[in-house]
């Protein structure tokens, strides 16, 4: 009876300390790349609806949707300047490179890729990296 309690008490052990689970890489890129967000808040909205006329919306965004993901980690990375169509309205404007690292870059890409109605494959910082400018 007592082995059988032990062997009960060591395996809920690790199923709560998370031994047993399995890391979501997209999640837990998401969780860090929600908080990353706040500073692109500022010109894309907090819902990321942008502002009309000024910066692109990223909600429900068929540029995002439509665009590489190269190009995509491109923008945030190096910057873009000129004119771009977003959800059928033509935005001119710059934005300026992020100061994110390589993994930061790769977390706020996963979180806005996956959030406000945008669905997106998972980014790495590996392939971050290997994205060089234009």
């Amino acid at each position: 009876m007592k082995l059988k309690l032990l062997i009960i008490l060591y395996v809920s052990a690790f199923f709560t300390t998370g031994s047993f689970q399995q890391d979501d890489p997209l999640k837990s890129s998401m969780e860090r790349g929600k908080l990353l967000y706040k500073t692109c808040a500022g010109c894309h909205n907090k819902g990321g609806e942008g502002y009309a006329k000024i910066s692109p919306p990223l909600a429900k965004s068929d540029f995002l949707k439509n665009n590489k993901t190269a190009r995509i980690i491109q923008i945030v990375k190096f910057g873009l300047e000129g004119e771009i169509k977003v959800n059928g309205e033509i935005y001119n404007g710059k934005m300026p490179p992020q100061k994110f690292n390589d993994q930061q870059i790769a977390d706020v890409l996963n979180y806005v890729r996956n959030s406000f109605g945008n669905s997106g494959a998972y980014i790495s910082e590996q392939m971050v990296s290997a994205v060089e400018s234009r």
